[in-house]
């Protein structure tokens, strides 16, 4: 780890009082510009672990402040020198905590540790962090105020060199101008300081709900002790430090590092990205540097995004059902190029799960034996993804029809028996074990099929007895249960747990406690998993009525009637992809609320399954076809007669696509 040994009393923002200004005009950045710039600005916090009798857990997060990603890899994140600095704070909270839990308790053998820098990630303007990496510092130059970091490997997980597959910004050097819009992206510090004798002082632990913001505003004027850095008059708040200033292309102008309250209207100096130039082009080979002219300052947005992530695919970024914890169904990609060829095909048991594809490894569970061996056990499979030959193999006590679900180097998959199981992505070997206490035989619908969503360091699953388990990650120890006759997979945004019921519901729950927060009554069961898009809340019943829910309240926004019974749903690029039991996939415009296309299948028992990569919606369905459809348009691209039954979400990444059929997984490639 990189330590950074600096002064300990280093703000995460300076704030200074002066005098009047004048309300400034206000432009409003795209919206696609405003996702992308927000996925783009992340959270930056010190991670606090406590160890005692074998056994570490994460004690707390010190909130540090911001930072911009500026390289195509994903993995180089700038920010101001004392931010950084802040994580010598959390090793004096660190220390200090050690010695008071040593001082209540004499011999007490415990170690409390400022372990890492925790980089928080979000895909879109108003979504909470779900996804978390560890950084180090790789240079840090105080004079501008300005540090590089650069992220080493998932948080929990393990360390990795693969690109991340994330959105980044383009750098623009040239000079801004007075009256130039610009839209500072950030995370505010916390906003109340902790009680007194409660915590050190030294550490501001992260609010329960840390979502990211923009401020709209203008370029003011000049500051600095040589003038050279920018004023930007916006209605900013406390710990924008190391986040972004960005302009009406999208592109990274500066960093912003102090906030000047003032009578009418805030003042935030922006330190000029040209300050950065040297660092970022010292370990960026070739950084995204803009290629033209700055536009002129205008209010009118500019509509072409600039922040989409140029560089090739990771498998970092697991290929797996529900794509992401959210559930969005979105893949890595890109799929085949071309007419598509099967690349190899690998035997598996009578009813297979989804595949899952990470590192070049392909991970699929199987029912009871092989097509050569019907009656033989039960597996989870690591199969090369280049040439179809099996890596390892791990028996498990019931078929697998579920499907594995990816989190670092662990993958989690549940049986049949309501039993599921944490494995070493890596050797196949077993970690822990978690058997549903509840469970007495009986199914509740589909939920034999359940798929593990993990989030940070929590596994949540929906058993075979209509229960939803919270689940350590480390451990399998149960941390809180929820009864109500599921029959979801559970989607996590944020702080909270979606879930839908046999019972004519969709309930959402406190991610911590499993309290729940609100239910929506459908007018029928929800069996397919609910999706979280842009703050709302999306799930079908089994009358094929699609809702859209304010995802904080629960409150209808709309919705509509799909036409068939229930549907499976993927969201992507402002449009939400539904496949229903009729055999058609719906295209719904979230802006309009309107369909702008649908494609019929020919299948009319199974629902298709459909999942997006790169604006491709990749479908399959019971009549053993594969089909590639255009996003935009509806239009077929190609198909691909598997010639089996085929009842699961295929996996697409690396230009390929895998998918199972009743008794075999298929790489299918162009």
């Amino acid at each position: 780890m990189h330590r950074v040994n600096r002064v300990l009393g280093a703000l995460t923002l300076i704030v200074a009082v002066s005098g009047t200004l004048a309300a400034p005009a206000r432009a409003q950045l795209d919206p696609d510009l405003a996702d992308n710039a927000a996925a783009a600005t992340v959270l930056l916090s010190a991670l606090i672990t406590q160890t005692e009798n074998g056994a570490t857990k994460e004690l707390t997060q010190c909130f540090l402040g911001s930072g911009s990603v500026v390289s195509p890899d994903g993995r180089f994140i700038l920010t101001n020198s004392h931010v950084v600095s802040l994580f010598d704070a959390a090793v004096s909270y660190a220390d200090t905590t050690e010695a008071d839990l040593v001082a209540t308790s004499p011999g007490r053998q415990v170690d409390v540790q400022a372990k890492e820098i925790i980089v928080s990630v979000v895909d879109y303007v108003d979504a909470l962090p779900d996804r978390r990496y560890r950084a180090e510092v790789v240079k840090q130059d105080e004079a501008v105020d300005l540090a590089l970091l650069r992220i080493t490997g998932d948080s929990p997980g393990r360390n990795h060199e693969r690109p991340l597959h994330r959105p980044y910004f383009t750098l623009n050097f040239e000079a801004a101008s007075t009256g130039q819009a610009v839209t500072l992206f950030g995370y505010p510090a916390p906003t109340s300081p902790p009680a007194e004798g409660s915590v050190d002082p030294a550490c501001a632990p992260l609010p329960e709900f840390q979502s990211i913001r923009l401020f709209p505003g203008t370029i003011s004027g000049s500051s600095g002790p040589n003038l050279d850095h920018l004023e930007v008059t916006a209605t900013a708040s406390r710990g924008m430090s190391g986040g972004s200033a960005v302009n009406a292309a999208g592109q990274l102008i500066g960093i912003p590092y102090r906030v000047q309250q003032m009578d009418a209207g805030n003042v935030v100096e922006v330190i000029p990205i040209e300050s950065a130039r040297a660092m970022v082009e010292e370990f960026v080979p070739s950084p995204p540097a803009a290629t033209e002219t700055t536009s002129p300052p205008t209010d009118t947005p500019v509509p072409t995004p600039t922040l989409i992530p140029t560089a090739p695919p990771s498998s970092r970024q697991p290929a797996m059902e529900g794509g992401n914890a959210a559930l969005n169904q979105v893949q890595p990609g890109p799929g085949p190029e071309g007419s598509p060829q099967l690349r190899w095909r690998f035997p598996l048991a009578r009813g297979s799960s989804s595949p899952a594809v990470q590192d070049g490894i392909v991970y699929v569970g199987s029912g009871r034996g092989t097509s050569g061996d019907p009656e033989g056990p039960s597996y989870l499979y690591a199969i090369d993804a280049e040439t179809g030959d099996e890596v390892w193999r791990f028996g498990t006590a019931a078929a697998t029809y579920s499907s594995p679900t990816l989190a670092g180097d662990v993958v989690y998959i549940s049986d049949f028996q309501a039993t599921l199981y944490a494995i070493d992505a890596a050797t196949g070997e077993e970690r822990w074990r978690f058997t549903d206490p509840e469970f007495t035989g009986g199914y509740i619908l589909e939920v034999p099929f359940a798929l593990a969503t993990v989030l940070n360091d929590t596994v949540y699953i929906s058993q075979a007895s209509g229960t939803l388990y919270a689940l350590d990650a480390s451990t399998g120890q149960e941390r809180w249960r929820f009864s109500q006759r599921i029959t979801t997979p559970p989607a996590v945004s944020g702080s909270t747990v979606y879930v839908g019921s046999v019972e004519n519901s969709i309930h959402a729950l406190d991610a911590s406690t499993g309290a729940e927060l609100w239910r929506f009554t459908t007018d029928g069961p929800v069996t397919a998993a609910p999706t979280v898009y842009r703050g709302t809340t999306f799930v079908c019943d089994w009358r094929g009525n699609l809702y859209a829910l304010q995802r904080e309240s629960g409150n209808k926004v709309w919705s509509l009637p799909m036409g068939g019974s229930d549907c499976s749903l993927a969201t992507a690029n402002g449009v939400i992809y539904a496949g229903d039991r009729d055999g058609v996939v719906h295209a719904i415009d979230l802006m309009t609320r309107s369909e702008i296309w649908r494609f019929e299948t020919g299948t009319d028992f199974m629902y298709p399954r459909p999942v997006v990569a790169a604006g491709v919606v990749y479908v399959t369905g019971v009549n053993g076809t594969l089909y590639a459809i255009d996003g935009s348009s509806g239009a077929e691209i190609w198909r691909f007669e598997i010639g089996d039954e085929v009842y699961d979400w295929p996996a697409v990444i690396d230009g390929v696509v895998y998918v199972t059929s009743s008794d075999s997984l298929y790489a299918i490639g162009g």
